[in-house]
């Protein structure tokens, strides 16, 4: 009688079944936290247009006032950094033009009636303090949202 030692075709076929699940189940975990990852990055790039636009304005960067447009009418969304009173009567040479990934959405603008912020020359306020609201176009539970004061 012999004994040899090694595996079965069996034993062969559930190891390869069960990395193919953990595999499959990693994958998925991956795609979240990069869609996840996607929206904090994509708030963080946000805050930090408002915040330049707010420090060029106090600055009296080429003695003018700078503001944030938020454009919904296009798909993706974006968002403008721009110079002027407003953003009908901006200088465009000067627009920042960020578009927004494929997978979020801008879906509440609530900025004093206003799809803009613009600061004031000498304190750095808005007169359209509010909120903007983006979400995960795939799972509009996950949102993000963005106070301006």
């Amino acid at each position: 009688m012999k004994n040899e030692s090694g595996t079965t075709f069996i034993e062969l076929l559930v190891i390869i079944s069960v990395l193919t699940i953990l595999i499959a189940i990693s994958g998925q975990v991956f795609v979240f936290f990069q869609k996840e990852s996607s929206l904090n990055s994509t708030v963080e790039e946000m805050i930090s247009a408002l915040r330049l636009s707010q420090n060029k304005t106090l600055a009296s960067e080429e003695a003018d006032q700078y503001g944030v447009y938020f454009n919904t009418s296009i798909d993706p969304h974006e968002y403008i950094l721009f110079k002027g009173p407003d953003f009908i009567s901006r200088d465009i040479s000067y627009d920042k033009i960020y578009t927004m990934p494929q997978n979020l959405e801008l879906y509440d603008i609530n900025l004093a009636g206003s799809n803009e912020v613009i600061f004031d020359r000498l304190t750095g306020l808005t007169d359209q303090p509010g909120q903007i609201s983006l979400r995960l176009k795939s799972d509009p539970a996950k949102n993000k949202t963005i106070y301006v004061y």
